[in-house]
């Protein structure tokens, strides 16, 4: 296996370990996708319903970035998309930890 194969398996093996992390809270939908454009990476969208979630993507990113460690996405609606290919092997369970507790105190 290449070294890019090798890359981009850690990189779902990732996206597959934040999604397992979320999927099952109630009101949460994933999907794991490639953008198009942009960057050609796994990407996985957590989405979650406001009326079962009274969270913010405003709030979730304040909560985030004032936790420890401090962790910063980029909010869209009522959803955030996350790349893995920019983290040391590891912050994923981080951030799938963190993103977990919050979605669970909304």
């Amino acid at each position: 296996i290449n070294t890019a194969d090798k890359e981009w398996k850690l990189w779902e093996d990732q996206i597959a370990y934040i999604e397992n992390t979320v999927k099952n809270i109630p009101g949460v939908k994933t999907r794991v996708f490639v953008p198009e454009i942009a960057n050609h990476v796994p990407t996985i969208e957590v989405a979650w319903d406001p009326s079962v979630i009274a969270l913010t993507t405003q709030q979730l990113q304040l909560n985030l970035r004032n936790g420890n460690p401090s962790i910063e996405i980029n909010p869209g609606g009522n959803s955030i998309q996350i790349a893995t290919f920019v983290m040391v092997p590891g912050e994923e369970k981080i951030l799938a930890k963190r993103l977990k507790e919050e979605l669970l105190k909304a």
